[in-house]
């Protein structure tokens, strides 16, 4: 074989296997945030962010509601402490003390519940259930301030932790649900639709290091239609499943090399066209990302050999053209 089989650093056989453009074709970021969870914790009542960064991946934000949805029921109250009602300051059995409106020995308006363990709604109740505009504030300084509907965050709002989380945006039953805009602790800020909590159909995803993603979502992953650009330049543009290339897409890098065609969960797949930034091309077939089945090389000058590969390797050269 002639020297236009020889891959770009010299490899004999090996066209077009470079490194760079096998990982490049399937990785995200590397500071990317890969894993994201959002604990509820019983002790404190509040959420625990953790990150967990690998490379490869990006995954989503997995939320739980904000509290439990009996959060708020207040203790039975005796004959003695009904009798307080009216001096509008009242203390429970369990020590929370409520300061406001009532109607029928109901929390009813504007008032402020306080609890044992140092955390507060101040806001509108309607009929003994946080309902309206008001603020919930944790014990850790967490806090969510937004709209409620029977004692659950149901409307807009915006909750925020210490620890450098924010989410702004519409609330269904406790969790993100409509448009919104959520910051995350490392940067990363993506800003679109959720469903019940998870990122589902159009939205944005910037990161710290420059990188962006615009398309589809499905269940908090990348999922649909999707073009992801690297702020080093290099730009995927096609189809996604469950946060990886998979379908029809083109992948550019920032010297010019370009490849078009089908991927199987992040890897070249089925029929591909590689375009070296020398003017190069391999078209033909892929399988697990390297060059497999039958293929065809076309010099600079357009003239082009056939040839069957394997695993990336000429197994039985064809002919010339």
């Amino acid at each position: 074989m002639g020297n236009g089989w020889n891959c770009m650093n010299g490899d004999s056989k090996r066209l077009f296997i470079d490194k760079d453009m096998e990982v490049c074709s399937t990785r995200m970021s590397q500071t990317s945030v890969n894993h994201v969870h959002a604990n509820f914790d019983e002790n404190k009542s509040a959420y625990v962010i953790q990150f967990a960064f690998r490379k490869k991946k990006i995954a989503l934000l997995q939320r739980r509601t904000l509290r439990k949805a009996n959060y708020f029921i207040r203790p039975k109250a005796s004959k003695e402490e009904v009798q307080q009602k009216d001096s509008q300051a009242y203390i429970f059995s369990d020590g929370s003390a409520y300061s406001g409106s009532w109607l029928n020995n109901l929390r009813h308006g504007h008032g402020v519940q306080q609890w044992a363990c140092g955390e507060s709604y101040k806001g509108e109740w309607l009929c003994d259930k946080a309902s309206g505009q008001g603020c919930f504030t944790f014990a850790n300084g967490s806090f969510y301030d937004g709209q409620w509907e029977d004692n659950l965050a149901s409307g807009f709002g915006v909750y925020q932790t210490p620890f450098g989380y924010k989410y702004e945006g519409e609330w269904k039953k406790d969790l993100p649900h409509g448009f919104g805009t959520e910051t995350l602790a490392n940067g990363d800020v993506y800003e679109g639709n959720f469903v019940l909590g998870l990122r589902e159909g159009q939205g944005t995803l910037k990161f710290k290091d420059g990188s962006t993603y615009v398309g589809e979502w499905l269940k908090g992953r990348m999922h649909g239609k999707g073009k992801m650009t690297w702020g080093d330049g290099r730009v995927y543009d096609g189809e996604w499943q469950n946060g990886k290339f998979h379908g029809e897409g083109v992948y550019t890098w920032p010297d010019g090399r370009k490849y078009v065609g089908q991927y199987i969960y992040g890897k070249k797949e089925g029929y591909g066209e590689y375009f070296s930034a020398d003017g190069r091309v391999y078209k033909g077939q892929w399988r697990d990302g390297k060059q497999h089945g039958k293929g065809k090389y076309y010099s600079k000058d357009g003239t082009f050999e056939e040839a069957t590969w394997r695993q990336g390797e000429i197994e039985k050269p064809l002919k010339a053209n």
